[in-house]
């Protein structure tokens, strides 16, 4: 489940510092292409590390040749204050009940126990939300404390880098959405994930380590083995939720850009999960006759 936690927060939203070839990141891009203009697909880690920038000369002459960028939510959306507070009217248990209520007692002892390591953190709001909530609020946290911030994830990179440049942006679905994602896992599964955040950060490093160390080398073949295969192996309903159906979804949206655009091209900056193994969007579009090719 330690798995589950960390190919989630991958998939959606790492501790090494390891360093790629000529000392900048070098994460998997693709380029999917039709008569008259292109789509580069840009495996993203939404949450990073300064010292994984500067980013590979393939990455920067791609977003160089972008007219337009794809984020997952727009950047209006992912920077909006009311993203926050529609994940947290969300998360609220209803019926008057509270956190404790409804997880075991050892685990809401565990939250307690965090929460006076951590005093900075509400009390009063862990004490009335769900457990995938609170589960994101530890995790991101944490994180946080190994120098890993979403403000250095690629997502937000490229964000900043297409406002600098004036380029104009996309999003591939809505912040409710992904919201809904986490707020409709099962009880069962919110406790895993939230049980999972609660264990020593230094159970995740080994994991994190080799998943960072893979996107930071372009790794495909390791990224999905350690993501895409076991998570479809372990949790085949989570994945279809997370992973394959939201797939789906994209595939038509990025095809029409190449249908309907004559000659801009798109970034796509997705996380990994959704560009690797068959259900992934570079075999998706491949399958519609697209001429797909490797860049890093």
């Amino acid at each position: 489940m330690r798995k589950l936690l960390t190919m989630v927060l991958c998939g959606l939203l790492i501790s090494a510092c390891a360093v790629a070839n000529n000392g900048y990141s070098t994460p998997a891009l693709w380029k999917v292409s039709d008569a008259d203009n292109s789509v580069y697909l840009l495996g993203s880690f939404h949450a990073l590390q300064k010292s994984d920038y500067p980013l590979s000369p393939a990455v920067n002459a791609a977003f160089s040749d972008a007219e337009v960028l794809m984020f997952e939510i727009s950047p209006e959306e992912m920077l909006s204050p009311e993203l926050g507070l529609s994940m947290q009217k969300a998360a609220r248990i209803p019926g008057g009940k509270a956190l404790s209520d409804i997880i075991p007692q050892a685990q809401w002892l565990q939250v307690q126990a965090w929460l006076k390591a951590n005093p900075n953190i509400s009390a009063p709001l862990i004490a009335q939300s769900k457990p995938w909530f609170v589960a994101l609020v530890i995790s991101q946290i944490e994180m946080q404390k190994l120098g890993f911030t979403g403000e250095q994830g690629l997502d937000r990179y490229f964000m900043t880098e297409a406002d600098k440049n004036g380029k104009p942006t996309r999003g591939l679905e809505a912040a409710a959405s992904q919201v809904q994602l986490f707020d409709g896992m099962p009880d069962e599964v919110q406790r895993q994930f939230l049980a999972e955040s609660l264990k020593p950060v230094s159970e995740m490093t080994s994991e994190l380590t080799a998943m960072h160390t893979a996107w930071r080398k372009g790794d495909a073949a390791t990224l999905e083995k350690l993501t895409v295969k076991q998570m479809r192996r372990d949790y085949p309903s989570l994945y279809r939720s997370i992973n394959v159906d939201r797939n789906r979804a994209w595939i038509p949206q990025i095809r029409q850009f190449l249908d309907h655009e004559r000659s801009d091209d798109a970034l796509v900056v997705v996380g990994s999960l959704h560009l690797l193994g068959s259900d992934g969007l570079v075999q998706g579009l491949k399958a519609q006759g697209l001429r797909v090719e490797r860049l890093n």
